[in-house]
């Protein structure tokens, strides 16, 4: 039996769905996804807005990396800000690719960088195009 639609698989290294993150201390997320296949097409949203969208008419790429909330940004890397608190946010992924895996990453690190703790380490995978999947994640700020 599937985990989700029709052939989909998900090995689960970590996966908290949920996080603090104190920003006092200028702690932020992490995010990269790593994806296996071709036309990937993913989306990343909060509650209130999409912040991130791949679509089918996009150059596809291997490796997809952004921050949450950090200070400055990462040359070359998307950093978004808190729309919320506490907050929703979810991956959204198609397999219309298929077969495709998606290996999403999150990380909650300090004002230097270094690695707090992962919270999702998680991979996605399907052979079957019809499929689709949203993985949440509560953010709290304190």
């Amino acid at each position: 039996m599937p985990d989700f639609g029709n052939a989909g698989k998900i090995t689960s290294r970590k996966r908290d769905g949920a996080v603090d993150v104190n920003v006092g201390n200028k702690e932020y997320l992490y995010f990269k996804v790593q994806v296996t296949g071709i036309k990937p097409i993913l989306a990343f949203d909060c509650a209130h807005k999409r912040h991130l969208f791949n679509t089918a008419g996009s150059p596809p790429q291997q490796t997809y990396e952004w921050t949450l909330a950090r200070s400055q940004p990462f040359p070359g890397l998307l950093n978004f800000s808190y729309d919320g608190d506490p907050d929703g946010y979810a991956l959204g992924m198609t397999f219309t690719g298929a077969p495709i895996k998606y290996t999403y990453l999150v990380e909650l690190r300090d004002k230097t960088d270094q690695l707090i703790k992962k919270v999702e380490d998680v991979d996605f995978e399907s052979t079957d195009p019809s499929d689709v999947f949203f993985e949440g994640l509560s953010v709290d700020q304190v």
